[in-house]
């Protein structure tokens, strides 16, 4: 038994209905949030709408409320009652929001929403790798569209085992997500989502059953059940896979959701193993052969990509054809596939940090529009077959006992059952307890699930409901009452049972189950029925309340409501033509019952009226058309004319015609006709024509005659009264007849006449001076624009060219070929040229670019003009060219050209470029070699006397070159090049100063010791000599150059000293001694700390002590009050000694 057969209470029939809760709650559990449903090739499918409402109502509605792209549903019922309910609504493609409600009696009792289902695009991914992404990879394309969607159920499958969740759980794809059945991150299917979306606006699912590493020998294997080796290891790929996920994702999800078609992208592998074409494309047919077979026979559409990129031993990536085509003769093998992208120039070669896989999100995003332009240029989502999602199975319950439930899904066996506790049995019915979900599949004969919505157990039997035929009746009828709900035994409250009754009082009617084994259910909502008392009889209207013979009365009442009248006849009005006495009752359509009778409209008879009497006192017979007529009626009232006026005694008329009159009296009824008047009107003489006896457009002076056509009398435009008349004026004129009858037609058309003005009298104007020289021209031009010109020599045009003396006059004419007066002449004077000059060349007229040549000319006139344009007698000329005169005389008239003097210009060699072979600054007694680029010219240089092309310079200076060729010609100077040398330091000398110092001397800044061959570690100018010895010292002197850099230079010479260190010193040495002034030098040979000098008397008496922190070279001691032999101590750390000083002239 069906849920739509147990419960049926409420308002209507066929409804699922049981109480779930003591609190009122609308719940959906199917579809859920972010699944989306295959959409068929008329962008639509049919959804699923499941759920419960815990309360009383009449009906459950539901609609999709599109939130991007689709359409709006109208509110669509998918129960009648309340309890479980489930039903189906026809939804476009689009993303949308699902609202239901509960309604009773024409209110919304409760409403609530799920957001978030699509119908839309539904794509299964297979292939290996770069189908099933990569999750190491972490530069993901994020999606952006969030109608993009996956299936979240991820297993990390690895196993062939359908998945045990209760229910598929949908998300959004994000870039880094995990999703059924294997799938790592968007990687660029999900930027292929966005694609999709945004072009077809509808949302997209992606279910991923891609394996890695994978060839497509595994797929043909495992698709035929046989253990497959995986191709990286010696062991077998996990029994059934990887065509098991492939399998999964169609008959469990895709069932579910349905399906457009499998994304497959593979071949990678067998690039690499060099698979044969015909082997590649016989194995993935068995590969479609199968799925579609698992797929219960559903045709399923396969896009292949064309894929074969590998990365060979020696990490280098490389394509192979005989993979692409195999996948060529898979498309054009079996039907209803189609091509995918071409991905092997995608990234090639790939990122080194992943070599085998597409890398980087850019990369990605290229990928995914290879697939997007592949699905929209093969018209993949019109021309592929969409497998629509399965129908929803359906949940049949009864009452076992108090608050269980025999539960099983009508018409199938083998359900696999999870409840919300998460126990799980397989049994062709369950007992269900109250207050759980459950969720039930079944499997077909090919493996294919069947969903049941989650179905929520109520926890009774259910409140039943009481529907009525009608919940009011008439007096003397009665209404039958049925009780819907889920028992068998229904005790009404006035004390009837069974599943109907009748009744026939007035009440409140409810009905409660009584079946046994605790299925009791609480009472029903009573249902008012009502007898209904007749109400007061209508009001009802005549158009008149006497009826005229011959005619008809309309008797109405209102409207809007139905109406019995004594007559027998229906309706808000009846047409009666027999005087009576009429009523009518109001009729409820709903009940049938009568109201009271209306009061009685009295209708009566009318009497016919006399016929009028017309006449006129004006002439009605051959009138002028317009003339107005007055035609007058008597012998009556309320007149009414044939031509439709009324109300009126007179008539005034302008056509010919027969008027009558009619007469109406007070109660509407009309009389016979009266006498006729004829009134016929004089036709109008026909429109005169009018004759030109030419043209009548002319010029000023001429004229024109116009004729009218024959009439009786004529009347013009300009109030002439003749057949004819002469026009020489512009104007516009027509003319009217009149016949004998005095009636004038309508005027003629109308005739213009135009009348041109002769056009102004010209002047010539000559653009140039009207004194010429001989062979030159002057032009003549009119300064009237006109239509056409004749001159005084016979020329025609606007402008004349004349080369002869003489007078000139023109006259023009307009375009409508009036003439004008002939202009006042103008003449023209020819004056004569001088004779022809020459040329005198002073120099020569081949010269160099720096050089020129003199040219001058020789004529008997005193002025000339060059072709430069000067005019000196003499013209220096520095550029090559032809040059050439004319002598000007004092009519201002050029000669001929003299012969041209032709001058040519010897370009000068180019400028050297003078490069240094090293250094251009450097230290007194070195050199520097400079070296022109030209090596084949004579040189000469500034800054030294060399020649030749290359020249060594040891002084500072400028130095620049010129080059001269075999004619003479000097180029202009070449770069400079500054050469700088630094002086070096003088010979430095060595003095002892002190006992152990040597002082090196000279200009030098910094010195370079030795001693003997070793080289000293210091570059001072005082250096402590620690050893017996020849001391030598060079001295140096450093250079900033323009450059930057430093430049070192040393003395020629080094100096020497023998040094001998006295044994007996003890590392120390004390001088003068004797003191002459009581000041003694203390030098040390090694460095001490911590020094104490104390000074005694033979007697042993100090006179002096002084700390020193350090002595690493000399110190002072000053002896003052103090004489003769003193003894000096010294201490230091790891030093002592003493010394007898003598201290003399303190």
């Amino acid at each position: 038994m069906t849920l739509n057969s147990i419960f049926k209470y409420c308002l209507f029939l066929s409804c699922l209905a049981f109480s779930t809760s003591a609190f009122s709650q609308l719940k959906i559990t199917f579809p859920v949030e972010r699944i989306v449903f295959q959409r068929n090739n008329a962008n639509s499918a049919n959804v699923t709408v499941a759920g419960s409402f815990t309360n009383n109502a009449d009906r459950i509605e539901a609609r999709f409320v599109a939130r991007n792209g689709g359409n709006t549903t109208n509110w669509t019922p998918v129960s009648s009652g309340s309890g479980n309910f489930q039903g189906t609504v026809s939804v476009s493609g689009g993303w949308y929001n699902v609202e239901v409600r509960a309604m009773a009696g024409g209110n919304v009792l409760e409403s609530t929403t799920l957001e978030r289902v699509g119908v839309g695009e539904v794509f299964v991914i297979a292939g290996q790798s770069n189908a099933q992404g990569r999750e190491d990879q972490t530069d993901i394309p994020e999606p952006q569209d969030e109608r993009i969607n996956v299936v979240t159920n991820f297993s990390g499958n690895l196993t062939n085992q359908d998945p045990t969740s209760a229910f598929p759980k949908f998300e959004k794809m994000t870039a880094h997500v995990k999703y059924a059945p294997y799938g790592y991150t968007a990687w660029h299917w999900g930027y292929l989502g966005d694609l999709i979306a945004a072009r077809y606006n509808v949302p997209v699912l992606f279910v991923n059953s891609a394996y890695s590493a994978t060839s497509i020998k595994n797929w043909y294997e495992s698709a035929n059940g046989w253990p497959t080796k995986n191709p990286f290891t010696p062991d077998n790929l996990p029994m059934g896979l990887p065509y098991a996920n492939l399998k999964i994702s169609l008959q469990y999800y895709g069932n579910l959701t349905g399906v457009r078609g499998v994304l497959w992208h593979q071949g990678e592998y067998d690039g690499k193993a060099d698979t044969s074409p015909d082997e590649y494309s016989t194995h993935l047919k068995t590969v479609i052969d199968k799925s579609r077979s698992d797929f219960g026979g559903k045709n399923i559409s396969w896009m292949i990509a064309r894929a074969s990129l590998y990365v060979d031993n020696g990490n280098i990536t490389k394509t192979n054809a005989r993979t692409i085509q195999g996948q060529n003769l898979t498309v054009q093998r079996v039907s209803n596939c189609f091509y995918g992208p071409e991905t092997d120039n995608i990234q090639n070669p790939r990122d080194p940090r992943d070599p085998a896989h597409f890398y980087g999100s850019e990369n990605h995003k290229k990928h995914a529009q290879a697939w997007f332009e592949s699905i929209v240029s093969s018209n993949f989502l019109s021309s592929s077959q969409p497998q629509s999602a399965a129908d929803m199975l359906q949940v049949t319950f009864a009452c076992r006992a108090k608050n269980q439930f025999n539960l099983g899904i009508a018409g199938r066996s083998g359900q696999y059952w999870i409840s919300s506790d998460g126990s799980n049995q397989t049994a062709g019915s369950i007992v269900g307890q109250s207050g759980k979900t459950y969720y039930a599949r079944v499997k077909d004969g090919s493996g294919n699930s069947a969903f049941a919505p989650p179905f929520i157990v109520p926890n009774d039997i259910g409140t039943p409901s009481v529907v009525a035929n009608s919940t009011t009746f008439c007096v003397g009828s009665q209404v039958t009452l049925t009780a819907n709900g889920g028992g068998t035994n229904f005790v009404w409250s006035n004390g009837q049972t069974g599943k109907s009754i009748t009744v026939k009082q007035s009440g409140a009617y409810s009905v409660r189950i009584n079946d046994g084994s605790g299925c009791e259910s609480p009472t029903s909502a009573a249902v008012q029925i009502t007898q209904t008392e007749p109400g007061p009889g209508p009001t009802l209207t005549s158009s008149t309340k006497v009826i005229c013979p011959g005619s008809t009365v309309t008797l109405s009442a209102p409207a809007g409501k139905n109406y019995v009248w004594s007559t027998g006849e229906t309706g808000t009005s009846i047409s009666v033509k027999t005087a009576g006495s009429y009523t009518a009752k109001e009729k409820d359509p709903a009940t049938g019952c009568e109201s009271l009778s209306s009061s009685a409209l009295a209708l009566t008879m009318g009497t016919t009226p006399t016929a009028p009497t017309i006449a006129t006192s004006d002439k009605i017979k051959d009138i002028c058309p317009g003339t107005e007529v007055t035609l007058a009626a008597s012998n009556g009232m309320n007149y009414r004319w044939n031509t439709g006026q009324a109300n009126t005694a007179s008539l005034k008329v302008t056509q010919g015609g027969s008027y009558t009159a009619q007469t109406v009296d007070n109660d509407g009824c009309v009389s016979p006709t009266s006498n006729a008047i004829i009134v016929s009107y004089s036709p109008k003489p026909d429109k005169p024509n009018i004759a030109a006896s030419g043209a009548t457009a002319f010029c000023d002076g001429k004229n024109v005659t116009l004729t009218a056509s024959q009439g009786n009398s004529y009347v013009w435009s300009n109030q002439s009264d003749s057949r004819a008349i002469t026009v020489s004026e512009s104007g516009e004129f027509t003319v009217y007849t009149v016949n004998a009858n005095g009636c004038r037609s309508d005027a003629s058309d109308k005739v213009v006449v135009t009348v041109y003005p002769l056009p102004t009298k010209p002047t010539v104007v000559a653009q140039g001076p009207t004194a010429i020289c001989s062979g030159a021209a002057v032009t003549l031009a009119s300064s009237v624009t006109a239509a056409s010109y004749q001159w005084s020599n016979g020329a025609s045009g606007a402008s004349i060219q004349t080369t002869q003396a003489g007078t000139y006059s023109v006259t023009v004419k307009d375009a409508f070929g009036c003439g004008s007066a002939s202009s006042d002449p103008i003449t023209v004077t020819v004056n004569p040229r001088p004779e022809k000059p020459t040329i005198t060349v002073v120099g020569s007229t081949t010269f160099c670019e720096d050089k020129s040549v003199t040219l001058q000319a020789v004529s008997s006139e005193a002025g000339v003009v060059w072709n430069t344009g000067e005019t000196a007698q003499s013209l220096v000329i520095s550029k090559a060219g032809s040059f050439s005169v004319q002598a000007k005389n004092t009519f201002n008239c050029l000669s001929a050209t003299s012969d041209a003097v032709t001058t040519s210009v010897r370009p000068l060699p180019a400028a050297p470029t003078i490069t240094a072979s090293g250094a251009l600054e450097f230290c007194e007694g070195g050199r520097v070699t400079l070296t022109s680029n030209n090596n084949s010219l004579k040189h000469t240089w500034i800054g030294t006397s060399d020649a030749g092309n290359r020249v060594t310079v040891q002084e500072s200076g400028n130095y620049t070159a010129q080059v001269t060729d075999n004619i003479g010609c000097t180029s202009p100077v070449s770069n400079v090049l500054t050469v700088k040398v630094n002086p070096l330091p003088t010979e430095p000398t060595i003095t002892k100063v002190g006992t152990y110092k040597l002082q090196a001397g000279g200009t030098g800044k910094n010195f370079y010791w030795r001693r003997g061959t070793d080289s000293l570690a210091t570059d001072e100018a005082v250096i402590k000599a620690t050893a017996s010895g020849t001391y030598s010292v060079r001295s140096e002197l450093v250079y900033t150059l323009s450059s930057g850099r430093t430049l070192s230079c040393y003395s020629a010479k080094n100096s020497t000293l023998n040094f001998v260190l006295d044994p007996l010193s003890q590392d120390i040495s004390i001088y003068p001694n004797p003191s002459p002034n009581g000041r003694v030098t203390l030098e040390t040979l090694k460095g001490l700390k911590n020094v104490t000098v104390r000074l005694f008397t033979p007697t042993g008496h100090q006179i002096l002590e002084k700390k020193i922190g350090s002595l690493d070279d000399t110190q002072t001691i000053e002896i003052q009050d103090n004489s003769g032999l003193l003894i000096l101590v010294i201490d230091a750390d790891g030093f002592h000694t003493s010394r007898r000083i003598m201290v003399s002239g303190n």
